[in-house]
């Protein structure tokens, strides 16, 4: 008498609304595990910004992390150079960029 299986019978209509049943509820917490996950890279992100720290992005992945110092500008040459090197990335990347260190090459 254990090993009785009892079956019921649902019709293809209840099985369909099941599975579809079931598939939202996998996209929603989908959805809501990549809300939390963004939410949470946001507030770090502005931890760091805060701490004075900036993520340099490049071909648009986050690749490293460099302290946000200030910036020496020392003649109207190398701020012409900055301005025209801005510029270009900006057009090329189509995003707001800022400009985090400059190095003069002699």
């Amino acid at each position: 008498m254990l090993n009785t299986i009892i079956a019921t019978q649902i019709s293809v209509g209840d099985a369909a609304i099941y599975s579809l049943l079931s598939i939202v509820l996998v996209f929603a917490i989908l959805l809501i595990l990549i809300g939390v996950t963004a939410l949470l890279f946001k507030w770090i992100n502005m931890i760091d910004a805060r701490k004075g720290k900036v993520l340099v992005a490049k071909d648009g992945k986050e690749d490293a992390v460099i302290e946000n110092k200030p910036v020496e500008i020392k003649d109207d040459d190398m701020m012409v150079a900055v301005l025209v090197a801005s510029i270009d990335y900006r057009e090329e990347i189509k995003k707001d960029v800022k400009l985090v260190s400059v190095k003069e090459i002699k």
